[in-house]
């Protein structure tokens, strides 16, 4: 793909693909089909059946994923919302967008967790501004209501429905579906259902909720010491993920994952009303995460962006494509969720210049995986100082700059995991290669905005996910 633009239209890859002449005739594709856009905050790839987790978490998103192609080593660009959502809508790399860090608010509040809050200006180009510049309808339904003014997201939305607070997947998903329902006579619109149920503390007050406890799965029996930290605590449970008195590890994960279920049979529920509406000949499915969680990885539990390693920056990417027979397809090559955006934009044929992205168009690899074979993709932690840049087999990564380690992709991680001394050849190469690329994108944290414009309801947000303290 290096060295040529290729840009393919849905309309395009279903003449590409050949296989109508094996199968019944397909209505025809809308010249600027719909779009469903589906984020799930907090979902780390291998919890979803479709990755061989071994509880039934996920079996919508499974469903949509044997209908479409998924992208199995899809990786995030930072490991926290406020670094990552901003990312994959611009594709532009976290280091590139202004940001606040260590600014202060009104009251002396000052960002915590796992990296700088990335602010999004009207200079920002994100690819919802392009869909609704090409004349779509845009609609965001999220109960991430800091998403809403923090990253700036509404400048590129007809309609945006964000709660106060955190809510229900059930609440989202059926906000999701009235949207449809406004939008199904207004075509083509693109429509952003964000669901928050996952990110910790785990909500656990849905029917689902308590789906797994014991359920002789997943069973560690251990248990942990409740910490009075927020954030970067070792081997023990941080105040801001606590659930009442529960110490034990069996308990949290099955919390995560009944959370992981809620949301998919909210989504599952949300594609039953875009066939319903006969939506789903004419729409463009796209389901990611902007990052995944912690669950014991290096010591750190029930949180995020404490540091680099799989659980964190594996997420789960993929495409269902109307009247499109690359069912069930899968591309094995990594890729970036920077690439997301110019993907969604030439399927549904508008040009994605404009954006001037970092990422690459995937397009060519729905009918044509081995296209995207070989890859490479980068990410940090910023509160760890960590960068790193995954291949096909590794993720090297590095501390400040200098403590690096190689470990297998995916895979564990830490000292005990590092493999550097018996692949020099590997640590030769992506040790270039990560120095090439923190060369052109510098991890330092700039202040370029304070915290002053957010207002009290925004700031009361960020507090309960603690983003502020």
């Amino acid at each position: 793909m290096a060295g040529r633009t290729v840009r393919l239209t849905v309309l395009a890859l279903a003449a590409v693909a050949g296989w109508g002449c094996r199968s019944k005739p397909q209505p025809p594709v809308a010249a600027h089909p719909n779009v469903l856009f589906i984020t799930v905050d907090s979902l780390r790839a291998d919890h979803l059946g479709v990755f061989g987790y071994p509880r039934d978490t996920s079996p919508a998103i499974d469903a949509l994923a044997r209908e479409g192609v998924l992208f199995t080593r899809a990786i995030a660009q930072a490991t926290w919302t406020f670094g990552s959502v901003p990312s994959f809508v611009t594709s532009r790399y976290p280091q590139s967008h202004r940001r606040v860090f260590p600014g202060v608010g009104r009251g002396g509040e000052r960002p915590v967790g796992g990296g700088p809050i990335v602010l999004l200006g009207a200079e920002d180009v994100t690819f919802p501004r392009l869909l609704r510049a090409a004349g779509y309808r845009t609609a965001l339904v999220t109960d991430h209501a800091g998403l809403r003014q923090i990253v700036g997201l509404s400048q590129g939305f007809d309609v945006v429905e964000a709660t106060s607070g955190r809510r229900s997947a059930a609440w989202v998903g059926e906000a999701a579906r009235a949207q449809l329902r406004a939008l199904v006579d207004r075509p083509p619109f693109f429509l952003w259902a964000y669901f928050n149920q996952l990110h910790y503390p785990y909500l656990t007050d849905s029917p689902l909720g308590a789906k797994f406890q014991g359920d002789g799965k997943q069973v560690t029996g251990k248990r942990l010491p409740f910490s009075d930290e927020r954030f970067g605590v070792r081997d023990a449970i941080p105040a801001i993920a606590r659930i009442g008195n529960h110490q034990e590890v069996d308990f949290y994960v099955a919390a995560y994952d009944g959370c992981l279920a809620a949301a998919d049979q909210a989504i599952g529920e949300l594609l039953g009303e875009l066939a319903a509406l006969g939506l789903d000949r004419s729409t463009v499915v796209v389901l990611n995460a902007d990052h995944g969680e912690l669950l014991g990885e290096e010591g750190f539990y029930f949180t995020h962006g404490a540091v680099l390693t799989p659980a964190n920056i594996h997420v789960p990417l993929l495409f269902r494509l109307p009247n499109i027979l690359a069912r069930g397809t899968r591309v094995g090559g990594t890729v970036s969720l920077l690439d997301l955006a110019p993907t969604v934009l030439s399927a549904v044929g508008v040009d994605a210049r404009p954006m001037a992205p970092a990422g690459k168009n995937l397009t060519p690899c729905f009918t044509a995986p081995e296209q995207c074979e070989r890859g490479e993709a980068f990410s940090a932690a910023h509160r760890a100082r960590q960068f790193g840049v995954v291949d096909d087999r590794w993720l090297y990564r590095c501390e400040n700059g200098v403590a690096c380690g190689l470990f297998a992709f995916p895979g564990e991680t830490g000292p005990g995991a590092d493999r550097s001394a018996g692949e020099p050849a590997a640590v030769a190469d992506l040790s270039r290669r990560l120095a090439d690329w923190t060369g052109q994108h510098p991890g330092e944290i700039e202040e370029r905005a304070g915290l002053e414009s957010l207002d009290d309801e925004t700031i009361a947000v960020l507090r309960e996910l603690g983003y502020l303290r």
